[in-house]
């Protein structure tokens, strides 16, 4: 891999020769307020260092098309060693101007292209509203607030199946009928706390083979690109109120079929054993 472009900027993997250019990022006041405070040169040398030998870890120096260095983009492992998680520091006088937003998104597109990520965390000081007003921009979702390093956390969430379920509008699901495929068309679709959910009638057919056979699949095809997806797991029944009314509030559609979370027919599924797969 040598780069990836963005429309303004070039992404390479970090090296020696950078380090330089993307010490300030550890030692200015601005950069590092939400960041656990200021190192010194020699600290950041040392940090910068330890990041391009790191395993598992892909770091990148964002680079202007006119070749200065603005800024550092990391996909590492989170703190709970779950998910992969996008980070990133910029030079405050390129604030402002968009360049994170340009180049997070296409960190994202890494990440579920290249990666094959089913999703990516980014955590953020909830006092930090430029970096929260960015990451949910960018689609991101706040999974849950969280004291860590003596401040009030917000760890978001992007989960790649369910923006692209969104962005198709309509998914097949795949259910078992008599030793029979059967499948139709579905819309309503939700991630919470790192599960995919979906809903469906109690009276309706698909209600039943779901409880007799619990594996599905689901496709989708994005038209625009030809873009596709197929979701292997099994689906498993929640009788939760308080996720069902989560799903209401997320997918209004809804309530033109269940009028409250307590609706008898409204019957709420979710994702287990999910094995999520992106075809060019």
């Amino acid at each position: 891999m040598e780069h990836i472009l963005t429309e303004r900027c070039k992404l390479t993997l970090l090296n020696e020769a950078d380090f330089n250019e993307l010490i300030p990022l550890y030692t200015n006041e601005d950069v590092r307020k939400y960041l656990g405070g200021v190192r010194t040169s020699n600290q950041a040398l040392e940090t910068l260092k330890q990041a391009m030998q790191a395993n598992g870890e892909y770091n990148f120096t964002v680079r202007l098309n006119t070749d200065e260095a603005i800024g550092l983009l990391m996909v590492a492992p989170h703190h709970d060693a779950k998910d992969m998680e996008i980070s990133y520091m910029f030079l405050p006088q390129y604030w402002g101007m968009g360049y994170a937003k340009e180049t997070v998104q296409v960190m994202l597109n890494f990440c579920k292209s290249k990666l094959k990520l089913a999703r990516v965390v980014s955590e953020t000081q909830a006092a930090n509203e430029n970096s929260c007003r960015l990451l949910e921009a960018l689609g991101y979702k706040i999974e849950e607030e969280l004291e860590r390093f003596e401040a009030q956390q917000r760890l978001y969430i992007y989960d790649f199946a369910e923006h692209f379920l969104k962005e198709c509008e309509t998914f097949f699901l795949a259910t078992a009928a008599d030793n029979a495929p059967a499948v139709r068309p579905f819309g309503a679709v939700m991630e919470h706390k790192g599960e995919l959910y979906f809903s469906t009638a109690s009276t309706k057919a698909v209600y039943n083979q779901l409880k007799a056979n619990p594996q599905v699949q689901i496709v989708a095809l994005k038209a625009s690109t030809r873009e596709w997806i197929r979701i292997n797991g099994n689906a498993i029944e929640v009788y939760d109120l308080d996720i069902k009314q989560k799903m209401l509030d997320v997918c209004p559609v809804l309530l033109k079929h269940f009028n409250s979370r307590s609706c008898t027919p409204f019957a709420l599924f979710k994702f287990t054993e999910m094995e999520v797969k992106f075809y060019p």
